[in-house]
């Protein structure tokens, strides 16, 4: 036990007396310590600022694992220019995007055509929405977004087709699957929520979801659209 205790007694003078010559200096010397410690902390901070955001499934499985080297084999298999032949079902990760959802507060159907101006006004802000790069340069939604052929791709934008409306007016709009007036068909469960159908048609729903898809070529800029995006829409007031 004497072993122990002298042990113990060489390791705390030991530490005792090294941090009582750091307290001494620090007495010593207060405003360079400061100055030294402000430096440091810049010079790591600086760092942080460099930081690349990470996005998919890079933010959840360990570096370098099987999942992220087939990821980055498959893109540089398959290189997609997003901002000219975008396919959402043709990405490997989730690409880059901001949603919108509209939801109704009273209780009452969104399925009615009272409600498009106001959605129309809604669209017509998201794609206004801007943000400006360090030279200066505006850039708003249709600068950014992800397209294909020379068309911004805009998950719901088919809610402002005549068909679809002419569908919504006369209750016909099948659910879960609809054939939209390209000829493509679309599960309308990704876009309208809270949904109640009689005979196969809609008859109510509380919530309809834009998905603006953004350019992974421009991941700094389409990131920093999608946050103003998100600031934006806490100010933005529109009564339905």
């Amino acid at each position: 036990m004497l072993c122990f205790y002298n042990l113990q007694q060489k390791i705390d003078n030991g530490l005792g007396g090294l941090f009582e010559r750091h307290g001494k200096f620090i007495a010593r010397h207060p405003w360079k310590t400061v100055i030294v410690v402000c430096i440091i902390d810049i010079a790591f901070g600086i760092g942080i600022l460099k930081l690349k955001p990470e996005s998919g499934i890079h933010q959840y499985v360990p570096t370098d694992s099987t999942a992220s080297k087939d990821q980055t084999i498959v893109n540089s298999l398959f290189k997609i220019n997003t901002s000219v032949n975008f396919y959402i079902q043709s990405l490997s990760d989730l690409g880059q995007y901001g949603e919108v959802i509209i939801e109704m507060k009273n209780g009452g159907s969104i399925m009615n055509f009272s409600h498009w101006n106001h959605l129309k006004d809604l669209y017509a802000y998201v794609n206004n929405t801007s943000i400006v790069d360090t030279s200066g340069t505006k850039y708003f939604y249709p600068d950014l977004c992800a397209q294909t052929g020379g068309q911004c791709v805009i998950g719901g934008s088919f809610f402002f087709d005549n068909t679809f409306i002419l569908d919504m007016n006369n209750n016909k709009i099948q659910y879960p699957s609809y054939n939209i007036s390209t000829g493509q068909t679309l599960f309308l469960d990704r876009f309208i929520g809270d949904v109640k159908t009689e005979g196969g048609f809609i008859s109510h729903a509380s919530a309809i979801k834009f998905r603006f898809n953004l350019q992974g070529e421009k991941f700094d800029l389409s990131r920093k659209w999608e946050k103003n995006l998100s600031k934006e829409c806490h100010h933005l007031q529109i009564v339905i």
